[in-house]
């Protein structure tokens, strides 16, 4: 569930019912809670400032705690959805941090597609916060799930001012670097045979729903045209075992190749039966969700109780690292 507008709070109604009720008896005029309550979930603190950002190339929203700073600095990405999610951003910069929730395609006048993106336009946005009288000046994080995980995990590879990256669920292998024309650019494909042989498809309430448990490419690191290992980088790894859209083993295998590559500043954290779309704690656990490059719903796992303990876990991991 992502919240479109996080100047505003989201607003729960609590009712409690006397006995056993069905789901349409709550609808029903004739009965009545005996108390119910208002809850309130807040996304933007009165200690942030929210500010829209068009410098440059670079689109998204700057989260900067008030206050003269210096604070760290972190970049904020999502995955093939596209478009601009701020919802992380905010709430993650109530812990200090100065968050840019950074749009990268499919969104103003930025490509329509992440089939290829210029490695200059994530090196404009390091800088820009880099450049900022608020922002502490020897690097920043990146903090990206999905698609845009797998990005961060590149870029770090490209950029040596990006010192920390926290990958969420990652099928890392869709996207790799390929120099042309004297630039750097990152080439996204779905459409590799490794990927596309793991697809199951069947039906749920009348949907079309893919699973694909999308796994480490075996080739991975010649596709990618990258060394393992070789950049600036900490890295934190943070996968759903029951992640139904990308295996966990991605993450797994990624960890282990930086380590035997002399990667030593390399955490990780597994968490049993969670899904793919691993978020701030205390939202609503999404299990199927719409995939824009596919056009159809993709499952994506996730038990409700472990879900949501996994999240509290990593949430309270993220802040430290950056710092």
């Amino acid at each position: 569930m992502s919240k479109k507008d996080v100047t505003k709070p989201i607003l729960c109604s609590l009712q409690l019912f006397k006995g056993h009720i069905s789901n349409d008896d709550i609808y029903n005029a004739t009965v009545s809670s005996i108390a119910e309550t208002l809850v309130s979930r807040t996304y933007l603190a009165d200690t942030v400032e929210r500010i829209p950002i068009s410098h440059g190339r670079v689109r998204g929203t700057l989260f900067l705690p008030k206050g003269t700073g210096p604070v760290p600095g972190v970049i904020d990405m999502y995955g093939s959805t596209g478009g601009l999610l701020e919802q992380r951003a905010a709430i993650l910069s109530s812990k200090g941090l100065a968050v840019l929730s950074l749009a990268y395609f499919n969104y103003d006048d930025l490509p329509k597609e992440m089939k290829k993106l210029e490695v200059d336009y994530f090196e404009e946005a390091v800088n820009f916060l880099l450049n900022h009288p608020r922002i502490v000046s020897h690097g920043v994080g990146m903090m990206g799930s999905s698609l845009g995980g797998v990005l961060q995990v590149l870029i770090a590879h490209c950029i040596p001012k990006v010192k920390a990256v926290v990958s969420l669920s990652g099928g890392y292998g869709v996207s790799k670097l390929q120099e042309e024309d004297g630039k750097k650019w990152i080439i996204t494909d779905f459409d590799h045979p490794e990927f596309l042989n793991n697809i199951r498809w069947y039906e749920k309430d009348g949907d079309l729903i893919v699973e694909t448990r999308f796994k480490f490419m075996s080739d991975w690191k010649t596709f990618a045209n990258i060394q393992p290992g070789k950049c600036a980088s900490s890295f934190l790894f943070i996968h759903g075992k029951g992640d139904e859209n990308v295996s966990y083993e991605n993450s797994e295998e990624l960890v282990r190749d930086l380590q035997q590559n002399g990667k030593t500043d390399v955490e990780y954290f597994f968490a049993d039966d969670a899904g793919h779309l691993l978020e701030p704690p205390y939202q609503r656990l999404c299990n199927i969700q719409w995939h824009s490059v596919y056009g159809v719903y993709v499952a994506v796992g996730g038990l409700s109780a472990q879900h949501m303990r996994a999240e509290e876990q990593f949430w309270k991991l993220t802040p430290t690292f950056f710092s």
